[in-house]
């Protein structure tokens, strides 16, 4: 039927941006997902150690009540 192949297409779709995903070699995925890690970590300790995390949410509790 219909949707049986609109499934099937899914996971064959999903199959394949697997497969360009590993194309790389499973080294260059981890590698890039530790430096995305590692990045997001350094900037909310970067905001919290210079006071910006405190304003941040201020301003965000200010815009959202006002």
């Amino acid at each position: 039927t219909l949707s049986s192949a609109g499934f099937i297409g899914q996971i064959i779709s999903a199959i394949i941006s697997i497969l360009d995903v590993l194309k790389d070699g499973i080294g260059t995925l981890i590698g890039s997902l530790v430096d995305t890690v590692l990045g997001a970590v350094d900037g909310i300790l970067s905001d919290i150690l210079s006071g910006n995390f405190a304003v941040e949410i201020g301003k965000s509790l200010r815009d959202g009540v006002g």
